[in-house]
């Protein structure tokens, strides 16, 4: 889970690094008003394009490991369910082996 909040911190500096970037360079550059103007329109539909993607992408990560999650989550309740269906079994058997050693005896 670390190594993920660690990806997602990383993309995120990038995406914002990337933007301030640009930013600048559009500001700093020799061009007309009008011309800027176009870019940063530009630039900012970009962004927004690649900030929509990457929520999706988010958004289908998270429910492939909630899946994931609810599978793990039914798979130990079922094995936990066996475990003690076996372990009553035992319970059981000792209990008769007791009872005819008593008997014996």
């Amino acid at each position: 889970m670390g190594a993920q909040k660690e990806g997602f911190g990383f993309f995120f500096g990038l995406l914002v690094g990337s933007l301030v970037g640009a930013s600048v360079a559009i500001i700093l550059a020799p061009q007309s008003g009008d011309e800027t103007r176009e870019i940063i329109k530009h630039k900012a539909k970009d962004a927004k394009d690649k900030a929509s993607d990457f929520a999706k992408d988010l958004k289908e990560d998270s429910k492939d490991l909630l899946d994931r999650a609810k599978t793990a989550r039914k798979e130990a309740a079922k094995a936990k369910s066996e475990t003690d269906e076996e372990s009553s079994v035992v319970a059981e058997s000792d209990e008769e082996n007791k009872d005819e050693e008593d008997a014996q005896a």
